[in-house]
């Protein structure tokens, strides 16, 4: 009897050991959906639909930001500039475009070889005056204009005449006078000599001095002057990447900016003779994104231009020195912004 107990009590232990392990394996095996407080519950189920909801969402989610990811690219990842089609329209000895609002070089051609700026110089001329000159300073032409090479062009500027300093950049800006150059580099030599009346030859030759200061200031590196306006001289070089430096401090000079986009200026100076210019800039007259600069013309620099145009807020600059004649300089800054902003 005891016997028959004995084992009745084995059995029941064994089946109360088995029924606890079914119960554990059940309750391990629950749906995490039924687990209370878990965020995570509906995109973990398996209920179908949740399923969907959860499909749905993570496409959504995949599809906004590939929208994101590729309008950054599009933005971020500017597209080739076709290069060719510079090579086999643009013949020019040096050439350089350059993207001022992406800060980048498109094209380069002999971007680092030294070269002749002509008159491109009177920019670095403006930029070093409007260091001493206030635009209403009132300036008297001195024999300061009998010092121009020959051949030079003028404004047609004689000793006696007085001009604002505005005007007189209009004079060196817009008709390119290698005289308005000379008495400009004067005027501001003796305000930083701190003398009215100094030496024309001192006034120039301190001048000349901050010029080349300011050129490195710049970092224009390669760069060397030793006249305002750019007449001939072998000691008198810069490269094409030191003239986009150049033109870029430029663009950001309010009374440069504003002679260098005169197409033509009417008015009388203030010693009341009456002016009519017309810009030698022929580029800023025909091309509709044209904003200036400036042109240059030597024997030995060839026929030159410093370019810059904008179009929808891209501003792009173009230096061509080197070009065959006087006409090819504009159409071929025209031909590089047209590649530039996509219209050709």
């Amino acid at each position: 009897m005891m016997q028959n107990r004995s084992e009745a009590l084995k059995i029941c232990i064994v089946f109360a050991v088995l029924l606890t392990l079914v119960i554990v394996a059940l309750s391990l095996n629950r749906p995490t959906s039924e687990l209370p407080g878990d965020i995570s519950d509906t995109i973990l189920s398996n209920d179908p639909v949740y399923s969907e909801i959860s499909s749905a969402v993570s496409v959504d989610i995949s599809l906004d930001n590939s929208d994101s990811q590729s309008g950054e690219t599009s933005q971020d990842e500017p597209q080739a500039f076709p290069a060719f089609k510079v090579d086999e329209e643009v013949k020019a000895n040096y050439l350089v475009l350059y993207d001022a609002t992406g800060d980048r070089f498109l094209y380069e051609r002999n971007p680092d070889r030294r070269c002749y700026p002509a008159s491109i110089t009177k920019l670095l001329t403006a930029l070093t005056a409007c260091d001493y000159l206030k635009i209403s300073d009132v300036v008297t032409v001195g024999n300061e204009v009998n010092m121009i090479g020959a051949g030079s062009s003028t404004a047609y500027l004689q000793v006696g005449f007085q001009l604002t300093f505005e005007q007189l950049m209009d004079s060196m800006m817009i008709v390119s006078g290698n005289d308005a150059a000379y008495v400009m580099a004067v005027w501001a030599g003796r305000k930083i000599l701190g003398t009215e009346r100094g030496s024309i030859d001192k006034a120039l030759n301190a001048f000349v001095e901050k010029m080349n200061e300011k050129a490195q200031q710049l970092g224009m590196t390669s760069t060397h002057f030793t006249n305002p306006d750019g007449y001939h001289d072998d000691n008198h070089y810069t490269t094409p990447r030191d003239l986009v430096i150049l033109c870029k401090a430029a663009l950001k000079n309010r009374i440069i900016v504003s002679s260098c986009s005169k197409k033509e200026a009417r008015y009388n100076i203030v010693s009341g003779q009456a002016v009519n210019y017309k810009s030698t800039n022929s580029f800023l007259i025909n091309y509709e994104y044209a904003t200036g600069l400036k042109t240059g013309t030597t024997n030995e620099a060839g026929f030159c231009l410093a370019a810059s145009a904008n179009k929808d807020g891209r501003e792009l600059i173009a230096i061509i020195i080197g070009s065959d004649t006087t006409s090819s300089r504009f159409a071929y800054a025209s031909e590089m912004f047209d590649i530039a902003y996509g219209l050709t």
